[in-house]
């Protein structure tokens, strides 16, 4: 849904299973992104909560940003990512907030499984395949 928790399922060509990976700001030589899914390009890949409300295990969710440059700081953080590169995947690890940085991580690959961000350990939960899409 619009606003509403990031889940896994099978890959199917649907715009809803594609993500605009899109360069925001550039910190201390880090690239950040933010990820927009192609349902709505107003809707923003974050973690619940904001500030000292962003826990491990805390789920990743579609919200609503206007990306703007007051926003990329420390209460805001939860929706601006970068990408380590691991071997043919990457690990997607959100802008630093009060306390610390997560991961994307999921427990599971079934259909309907919780992507939710945790401390960051680069197990293979935490790795991801990022290709050009049509």
């Amino acid at each position: 849904d619009a606003n509403g928790d990031v889940t896994m399922y099978t890959y199917s060509d649907a715009n809803r299973m594609k993500w605009q990976i899109l360069p925001f700001n550039v910190v201390n030589g880090r690239v950040y992104y933010y990820f927009t899914n192609l349902i709505s390009s107003s809707r923003y890949m974050s973690i619940y909560g904001n500030g000292s409300g962003i826990i491990s295990g805390n789920y990743v969710e579609v919200w609503n940003l206007i990306p703007k440059q007051a926003y990329f700081n420390n209460e805001y953080g939860d929706f601006f990512w970068y990408l380590t590169k691991s071997g043919d995947y990457y690990i997607l690890r959100h802008y630093p907030t009060t306390n610390g940085s997560f991961c994307i991580h999921t427990a599971s690959v079934s259909n309907g499984a919780s992507v939710t961000a945790n401390t960051c350990d680069n197990s293979n939960n935490q790795k991801w395949k990022i290709v050009a899409v049509q």
